[in-house]
């Protein structure tokens, strides 16, 4: 659904989703409503950008690489490198419990440190071990405090800042914190208005106000007390 540029929602979805609505789009959402966060679905891939696409996938088994998938990034820099992810593939991890992004970087290291020959040994969860161990600086890379991604250490800021999906569990954890505290969604506390104009007309509703942003609206809920 393609939603208007609504700022303030004021009903959490009461089924599960996560989602904020405005009062008109209840009724349609209950019907559609997947009863769980939609990042659930985000399957894990990583892209490979097209200067290395060719030479990794030489060697990746063909069952994951997503051709489907288009990139969602056009252009990076890296060591003073321009990366094109316009023509690149979106691939899934050889190694069971390695995350895409993780293996990927310890491929592209081996890659470039000890050749073609050497990616093949990531295929397998020994060889990746030996090759990231070997290749990765300890503390390099981590893993993303608010949606557990893989990322490199000098690019968690960034990444905390641009991810959709991270910025979007983000804002939801802060949420079900302020639920656990005894915050509600307007709608679910009696005689609250449901839109923003009212609530914040009164100082009654105003003094009790809590505002989260996601990453395409900002989430309502009040202190009931």
């Amino acid at each position: 659904m393609v939603m208007p540029r609504v700022h303030y929602l004021t009903i959490r979805c009461p089924i599960g989703c996560e989602a904020w609505l405005a009062p008109p789009w209840l009724d349609g959402h209950r019907d559609r409503c997947g009863g769980h966060p939609w990042v659930d679905d985000l399957p894990d891939r990583a892209v490979v950008p097209a200067p290395l696409a060719g030479v990794l996938l030489s060697v990746l088994p063909r069952s994951l690489v997503d051709d489907a998938a288009r990139p969602s990034v056009t252009r990076a820099r890296q060591d003073n490198v321009a990366l094109d992810f316009r023509f690149g593939s979106c691939v899934r991890s050889p190694v069971e419990g390695v995350p895409a992004r993780r293996w990927l970087r310890v491929a592209v290291a081996a890659l470039e440190a000890k050749g073609l020959a050497s990616v093949r040994c990531s295929l397998t969860a020994e060889g990746f071990g030996k090759l990231e161990q070997e290749l990765i600086e300890p503390g390099s890379d981590v893993t993303c405090p608010d949606c557990g991604d893989y990322v490199t250490a000098r690019g968690l800021g960034t990444h905390r800042a641009t991810s959709s999906a991270c910025r979007w569990r983000r804002a939801a954890r802060e949420v079900r914190d302020a639920w656990e505290t005894g915050w509600r969604d307007p709608f679910s506390v009696e005689g609250a208005p449901l839109t923003w104009a009212e609530l914040v007309r009164k100082m009654h509703w105003k003094r009790r106000l809590l505002t989260v942003d996601f990453p395409r609206w900002t989430a309502v809920l009040l202190n009931p007390q």
